[in-house]
Parts: structure tokens; sequence; C-alpha cells
């Protein structure tokens, strides 16, 4: 003879397809949630009716608890389906290492200078004064002040002075 399911069993199972539901998405919490926190609330009374108080009661607490946790993933589900694909994007373009020790390899690799950025010197020393707009306005850097070296392009270099990237020509530097 098949064993009967209690009403609380059943309810148990409604509140936490309840509680979940909603992860998949927001349309859900109408559809799916609402209903079966309504029929777990229901069968919360029905297993205290039949005498099952404790279990009663313990259903009627996981229906309580079950809702906010519907409402928070209805709200929240979307942004945590955003930021896993955008996870998902990046490891597929490799942006994201998956593979520990393959990590470790590829940030040694990309760490490492290519030729032309191996010679580039750490600093320079202007040669000449240079007028840079600065967020705190003009500022006049004198001949011999050193900067750090960013990157060279052609006849200009990209050099750093106050956590800001500033383009002058190459020949207003010592660079050789």
């Amino acid at each position: 003879m098949k064993k009967k399911s209690s009403p609380a069993a059943i309810g148990a199972l409604c509140a936490i397809a309840a509680a979940f539901s909603p992860f998949f998405s927001p349309l859900f919490f109408f559809v799916f949630s609402l209903p079966l926190l309504i029929a777990a609330f229901v069968l919360a009374i029905v297993a205290i009716a039949q005498g099952r108080s404790a279990s009663g009661i313990a259903l009627m607490i996981g229906v309580f608890l079950a809702a906010p946790f519907a409402i928070v993933a209805m709200t929240s589900g979307s942004m945590i389906r955003a930021q896993s694909a955008a996870i998902h994007r990046k490891i597929e373009k490799r942006e994201l290492p998956t593979d520990s020790s393959a990590a470790n390899e590829r940030l040694r690799v990309e760490a490492s200078p290519t030729p032309v950025e191996a010679r580039l010197p750490r600093e320079v020393a202007l040669v000449q004064p240079i007028l840079i707009e600065h967020s705190s306005g003009q500022i006049v850097l004198q001949p011999g002040t050193r900067l750090r070296v960013v990157s060279v392009n052609g006849d200009k270099i990209r050099l750093r002075y106050l956590d800001t990237d500033y383009e002058i020509p190459i020949s207003q530097t010592d660079f050789k």
C-alpha cells in the first residue's frame, strides 16, 4: 500500500518551488510563486486542522520565509543573470582564465614587456618647458622635470604627470 503524503510535505515543496522560481524569470513570481505560496499556506492550515500542529506551524514559518525570498529573487534575479552572462562572455573571450595554472602562465606572458616596451626608459626628463592643461588649471613643467614614460607613438611620447597622461613631441624630452 502506498503511503499518502502529508499536507505539510506537499506544502513544503510548494514553498520551495515558490521561493526559487522567480530566479528564472520575474514573470514566474506572478505565475508560479504567488499561487504556490497560497497553496502552501492553505496546506499549513490543513495540517494544523488534521492535528499535525508541529508540521503545520513549521510550514507556516516556511511560507513566511519563502515569500520575501521570492520577492528578492524576482527583483535581483535579472541582475544576477546579467552578471552571470557578462562573466560567461569574458570567459569566452578569454578575458578571464578558467584554469588557474593557465591563468598564471598567461599573466606571466602578458606582463613580460614586448621588445619595443623593453627598450623604453622608465622616465625621461624635459629639455624645454611645456604647458599642460590639468584639472587644477594650466601648469608649466620646467626643463629637468622627470616624468614616467607610458608609450611612444611615432614622434610623440605619452608621459604621466599627477595620474594623468599627456602626449608631447619627443623632441621636448631627453628620449634617445
